[in-house]
C-alpha cells in the first residue's frame, strides 16, 4: 500500500501543476474584441444599377444615347417601331364606340316617332277592323242565298278576321315600343361593350410597352443595343443600364478574418483619391450573407470563405466622388 501511494503521488504533482499553471492557453482561446481595419471599396449608386428592357417585339426605333447621357424620370429611353399594333389601337377603337352605341341605343328604347308610327299603324288597322266589321253586319242582315250568296258571305266573314287580326298585331307592336327593351338584350349589349372596351385596354398596354421611359433621375451607364436592333419578348435581354449617380454608397469586399469585426452602424471614413480632400464620415448598411465556395481540389473536406460584400452610405452627399472610383474604407471598431 505505501509502495502504491509513493507511486500515485508524482502523478497528482504533476496534475495540480496542470490546473494551477498560467492562464496564457486559456486567454489564447477566449474571443478578441472587435479591431478596427482598413478595406478598399468602390462608389456604387446607393439604389444600385436599373437594367432596362422591353416587353414589346419589334425594331428598336430610338434609344438613348450612350453611357454619360443625363436622364429626368419619364424621359424615353428607347422606343419600338409597333406600328402595326398602333393601326390595331385604332381599329379597336373604333368597334369599342360602335358596342357603345348600340348599347346606348338598346338601353334607350324606342325613339318617341318610332312610338307615333306605330300609334299610327294601330289607328289604321282599327279603321280597316271596323269597316270589314261593318260589312259583315249588313251581309248577315242579308238572305242568304237571295240578297247574297253563300262565297260572298265567306269572303266577307275572312275580311273580318283578318282586319281583327291585324288590330291585335298593330297594338302588340305598339306594346313593344313603350316597354323597351329587353333585360337580356341589354346584358348582351352591355357585354359586347366592355368586351369591346378591353380588347382596346390590351391593345393600347401592349402599345404603350413599346416605350420604355426612366423611373430615376440619373445617368445611362451602358447601352447594349444599337438602332435598327431587332428585339423580342420571347428572347428577354437587357438595352440599357442606368443608375441614380446623386445617391452613391461605397461597396467594399471584407476578408473571411474580418467577419466578426463587422456590424450593421459600424462607422467608417472614406478617403478618397484625385480631387476629393479629407476624409467622408460612413455607416456600414448591409451586410451580404457569407457564403463558402469549394476548393479546386478539395483537402478533407475543407472550404474557402469567400470575401463579404459590405455596403455603406455616406453622411452628406458627395460632392467629389464619381461611379466606379476606387476608395479606401478605414473601418472603427464595432460598438
Amino acid at each position: 500500500m505505501v509502495r502504491f501511494a509513493s507511486a500515485f503521488l508524482p502523478f497528482v504533482a504533476a496534475l495540480g501543476l496542470a490546473l494551477c499553471g498560467p492562464p496564457e492557453s486559456l486567454a489564447q482561446t477566449s474571443p478578441q474584441p472587435h479591431a478596427a481595419f482598413t478595406a478598399r471599396g468602390f462608389v456604387e449608386p446607393a439604389e444600385g444599377v436599373l437594367s432596362i428592357g422591353t416587353a414589346a417585339t419589334g425594331v428598336i426605333e430610338r434609344i438613348a444615347e450612350g453611357a454619360g447621357e443625363r436622364i429626368h424620370a419619364g424621359d424615353e429611353l428607347l422606343q419600338i417601331d409597333c406600328s402595326p399594333l398602333a393601326a390595331d389601337v385604332k381599329s379597336l377603337a373604333a368597334q369599342a364606340e360602335a358596342a357603345q352605341a348600340a348599347d346606348e341605343r338598346v338601353r334607350n328604347g324606342s325613339r318617341p316617332q318610332e312610338i307615333a308610327v306605330g300609334e299610327a299603324n294601330v289607328g289604321v288597322a282599327r279603321a280597316r277592323a271596323e269597316e270589314a266589321a261593318e260589312a259583315l253586319r249588313r251581309a248577315q242582315a242579308l238572305q242568304l242565298g237571295i240578297s247574297v250568296t253563300q262565297a260572298v258571305m265567306l269572303q266577307v266573314e275572312r275580311d273580318a278576321r283578318i282586319t281583327s287580326a291585324q288590330l291585335e298585331d298593330a297594338r302588340a307592336r305598339l306594346d313593344l315600343l313603350r316597354s323597351g327593351s329587353r333585360e337580356e338584350d341589354i346584358a348582351e349589349a352591355d357585354a359586347r361593350r366592355d368586351a369591346s372596351a378591353a380588347a382596346v385596354d390590351a391593345a393600347r398596354a401592349r402599345l404603350a410597352q413599346c416605350t420604355v421611359r426612366s423611373p430615376i433621375d440619373g445617368v445611362v451607364l451602358q447601352r447594349l443595343a444599337s438602332r435598327g436592333q431587332f428585339v423580342t419578348s420571347a428572347v428577354p435581354s437587357v438595352l440599357l443600364r442606368i443608375a441614380n449617380d446623386k445617391a452613391l454608397g461605397v461597396r467594399t469586399e471584407v476578408e473571411p478574418a474580418h467577419l466578426n469585426d463587422v456590424c450593421v452602424h459600424q462607422r467608417a471614413s472614406i478617403v478618397g483619391g484625385g480631387a476629393m480632400a479629407g476624409e467622408l464620415g460612413a455607416s456600414v448598411a448591409r451586410i451580404a450573407p457569407p457564403t463558402v465556395v469549394a476548393q479546386t481540389v478539395p483537402r478533407q473536406a475543407e472550404t474557402a470563405s469567400a470575401p463579404i460584400d459590405v455596403f455603406l452610405t455616406l453622411d452628406q452627399p458627395p460632392t467629389m466622388l464619381h461611379l466606379g472610383e476606387e476608395v479606401t474604407v478605414r473601418f472603427q471598431a464595432c460598438p
